[in-house]
């Protein structure tokens, strides 16, 4: 019977968490302390950026023996086409969790020589976003097996495509049947005897964005896992590290593409305006301008310029969510334009040579501005 190990990956700064999603995650705190009262081991995974705007999500899991954390970088960062510095720069003032495992945002670890980490993560069951010229796992028998590549060992992600959308599903309509079906595809995983462990990575925004239930939709998930026969199959991340290294195949990592980031134009020439860069040799001051460049750069603003130049706002989909009482919402999901501003903000920071915090001062004082304008200004942005 597998194991099964959940992973609850959180990055509230991406396309699809708008200023007014992103306060209420805050103000419940991601449901943290409900998730810790519950018991069950889970592994919670949030960039350095995000815990430094707001440290309890540290913290918090701090306080709970069965909430482990994982290692990961700065921020939502295209690790794997920055220059050396810059990926230094990300390893050294990223989280560092205590579960023994690094996390690269794009699942893979293109240089496990960078980080300290024995073991990392990779994601095993998405074909469409490798790149084909690279040993594609998602096509292999043995693809729920660890990696060893580089005296590292890589656990995969995967075998768990049917949960997650019967998770999606509950989520947006959490009534019984819901929950029942649920519960019938982590049943399904349990009595997998081909596997000893399957990885669920969960969206931490999910209550949020796909729901109105907020923390809410832990409580009610972890309430019914208490009664499930299977319950025990439920372990932590690190309790599976001596098995992954013991069968680890030798095998190189995927390498993801970056076809989503770097489609058009106007991506690639902001690509080359990252690169060009010339950052300070001073430390201290190379930390700050490592800072705004991070924020210049995330992952999500190149997707929010390729959806936009491709017209694609009209394509979000609508999701219909009910609340416990049955009242039902309509939410169109769409890109997050107040994400979008920041980022331009910190290139026009970098560009001009202004204090990050002066030019945020001419934007909407929103939660999501006022949060990064108060963060720019304790740091002397």
């Amino acid at each position: 019977m597998a194991k099964v190990v959940f992973c609850l990956f959180g990055n509230l700064l991406t396309s699809l968490t708008t200023s007014k999603v992103a306060e209420k995650i805050i103000k419940e705190e991601y449901g943290i302390k409900k998730i810790g009262k519950a018991g069950f081991p889970v592994t919670i995974c949030h960039h350095g950026l995000e815990t430094e705007m707001f440290p309890f999500l540290l913290e918090n899991p701090s306080k709970y023996s069965n909430i482990e954390t994982m290692s990961t970088t700065f921020s939502h960062s295209l690790i794997g086409i920055l220059n050396d510095a810059d990926k230094k720069f990300q390893i050294k003032n990223g989280t560092e969790g205590n579960s023994g495992v690094f996390f690269f945002p794009d699942y893979v670890n293109p240089r496990p020589n960078i980080i300290k980490e024995k073991f990392f993560l990779y994601l095993g069951d998405q074909k469409e976003t490798f790149n084909p010229y690279a040993q594609e796992l998602s096509s292999n028998p043995e693809k729920h097996l660890a990696i060893s590549f580089d005296n590292k060992i890589g656990i995969p992600i995967d075998g768990c495509r049917d949960f997650l959308n019967a998770w999606n599903k509950h989520a947006a309509i959490p009534n019984k049947k819901n929950l029942t079906f649920l519960f019938e595809k982590f049943e399904k995983i349990c009595n997998d005897k081909e596997r000893e462990f399957v990885i669920i990575p969960i969206n931490f925004e999910q209550p949020y964005i796909g729901s109105v239930l907020g923390e809410k939709l832990w409580e009610i998930f972890f309430k019914e896992l208490s009664k499930n026969r299977y319950k025990d199959n439920v372990v932590p991340l690190s309790s599976i590290l001596e098995y992954c290294e013991k069968t680890a195949i030798k095998k190189r990592p995927p390498t993801r593409i970056t076809v989503k980031w770097a489609f058009y134009q106007n991506q690639k020439q902001i690509f080359t305006e990252m690169n060009s860069i010339k950052m300070p040799t001073d430390s201290k001051k190379y930390y700050k301008a490592g800072i705004i460049k991070s924020i210049a750069y995330l992952a999500d603003y190149f997707t929010s310029i390729g959806r936009r130049t491709a017209h694609l706002e009209e394509n979000f989909p609508v999701i219909e969510c009910q609340d416990l009482k049955g009242k039902k919402y309509k939410t169109k999901l769409k890109w997050n334009q107040d994400l979008e501003e920041i980022c331009n903000a910190a290139r026009k920071a970098i560009r001009t040579k202004q204090k990050f915090s002066t030019v945020l001062e001419k934007l909407d004082n929103n939660f999501l501005v006022k949060t990064f304008r108060d963060y720019s200004k304790k740091l002397s942005l």
